[in-house]
């Protein structure tokens, strides 16, 4: 992944040069110095300029970006575009808590409310409307909404062309006339809907974006023939967009066939889970049914580990048999670490801590340290063994977030796909360890490693006693310190 991650930048670096960037320009495009509609090219008293024409619509989340350069007719005629756009949004519009016009959007449909209270989304649903796919880890919402595809790439098209730096619209005269007649639906502008790029982001803190992020590019002269000239990311709540804009100028020379498109990388790149290529170009009102992914918006504001997760593991073909105790403290144990913040860059931390709570248990475990490959990226890593299969709860969130798997590891299983993990555990085991933080600990007793705990050198033995103490046993921190703080981990 990484490597493929490098070859795109290195192409992306040589074939194009940003022109605009939300995070970078300024959020009123005035360009240029008298009024005069980028779109139809008329000036006042022509047409009128009393509209406030927002430059990316406000149902995206967009409070900032406001074009003094689009007439009110234009803005007329591309209101009905975003008609589409919310269809294609459907639901998810309101599970993201992208803040509109009216606010953030309750959804009333059949069968299906979401309403917002105070920061949370609560969602209510009859049984035939929701389901929940433990497998694949979907929960589906059954409320079916009609748009046209090709409209949505429309609006998307006119969202990059209200953003552009004036100087490049004289590239784009055959595409905006394009976008003012709706009924123009020629195969040459289809083939551009058909290069489209939609990825969903992980549930990781700082990937939800509340205010949409617009990146426009333009190819370099050294770029190479077949790479299309302009492009646009959008992202916006939990997802990112990637479209080409029509040049018949500058790209009159690449066939259908020839281009080569590609995903450019963006800052969310860590984050993002999948990505597939989505063809807008279709002119027929198609009904898209509301699909949301555990691992994606709805994660983002409940991140907790539940009981349905290690049911679906321990249902998965590989899965097995193992003492149901582990999925108790398993679930419990993480939920906790999450409270206090400690999942992140917290391996060692975390799977000597489950440790001790598993051995206190009965139940046997190794707690290991070693060389571990990710995606083809070696680092150093902690992680439990039982009956020599892994329980890793910290692999989901680790300080380099390229390295972050989208699940944890319970019984080799990964809990993002219900298979056996990809990752591989205890590799070069007669090879040091790849990174200082694990050669240190590595000399390190368990005892010695918890006073580094920047809750308190007792925080974790206090840990330890109020978990059991809320299963009514009663345990002696002298006895705990004795028991385990001489242990080392085991070197795999």
């Amino acid at each position: 992944m990484y490597k493929r991650y490098k070859e795109r930048l290195s192409a992306a670096m040589r074939d194009y040069h940003c022109v605009f960037c939300t995070d970078r320009d300024n959020s009123t495009i005035i360009e240029p110095s008298e009024k005069i509609c980028r779109f139809c090219g008329k000036k006042e008293p022509e047409v009128t300029f009393n509209k406030i024409a927002h430059a990316i619509p406000e149902m995206l989340g967009n409070k900032q970006y406001i074009s003094l350069s689009e007439c009110d007719t234009c803005n007329k005629k591309f209101s009905k575009y975003e008609d589409n756009l919310e269809g294609y949004l459907s639901i998810s519009r309101s599970l993201m808590g992208l803040d509109g016009k009216q606010g953030i959007p309750n959804f009333d449909g059949s069968g299906i409310k979401i309403r917002h209270d105070n920061g949370n989304t609560i969602v209510s649903a009859s049984d035939k409307n929701f389901n929940v796919n433990n497998k694949n880890g979907t929960i589906i919402l059954s409320e079916n909404a009609k748009y046209i595809p090709f409209s949505v790439y429309r609006i998307l098209v006119k969202i990059a062309l209200s953003l552009i730096p004036f100087r490049y619209l004289k590239d784009f005269g055959p595409t905006i006339k394009w976008l003012l007649n709706p009924k123009d639906n020629n195969e040459y502008w289809k083939q551009y809907a058909d290069h489209t790029y939609k990825a969903q982001p992980v549930s990781a803190k700082g990937t939800m974006r509340l205010e949409p992020y617009v990146a426009i590019y333009i190819r370099n002269n050294q770029g190479a023939d077949s790479v299309l000239y302009c492009v646009m990311q959008i992202t916006y709540g939990s997802i990112l967009h990637q479209i080409y804009i029509p040049s018949p100028e500058k790209d009159r020379i690449i066939k259908k066939s020839e281009v080569k498109s590609y995903l450019v990388p963006s800052p969310f790149e860590p984050y993002i889970t999948a990505c597939q290529k989505e063809n807008l170009s279709s002119i027929e009102k198609v009904t898209q049914e509301g699909r949301v992914t555990l691992k994606g918006v709805i994660e983002m504001e409940i991140s907790n580990l539940d009981k349905s997760v290690l049911f679906a593991i321990r249902n998965s073909k590989d899965f097995h048999e193992c003492d149901t105790e582990i999925d108790d403290i398993f679930i419990d144990f993480y939920n906790d670490m999450l409270k206090i913040d400690l999942i992140k860059g917290g391996c060692h931390f975390l799977s000597s801590i489950l440790h001790i709570l598993l051995s206190e248990a009965g139940i046997h475990n190794e707690l290991c340290l070693g060389n571990v490959r990710k995606d083809g990226q070696v680092f150093s890593h902690s992680w439990v063994e039982i009956n020599q299969r892994i329980f890793d709860i910290a692999i989901s969130d680790t300080n380099n977030p390229i390295l972050n798997n989208l699940g944890i590891i319970f019984n080799n299983i990964d809990s993002y796909t219900y298979e056996i993990t990809s990752i591989e555990y205890g590799i070069l085991s007669e090879s040091e360890l790849v990174d200082q933080t694990g050669k240190k600990v590595e000399r390190m007793t368990i005892g010695k490693y918890f006073m580094s705990c920047p809750y308190g050198k007792n925080f974790v033995w206090e840990y330890i006693i109020d978990f059991y103490k809320k299963r009514k046993r009663f345990l002696n921190i002298g006895r705990l310190k004795e028991k385990y703080s001489e242990e080392n981990w085991i070197r795999k």
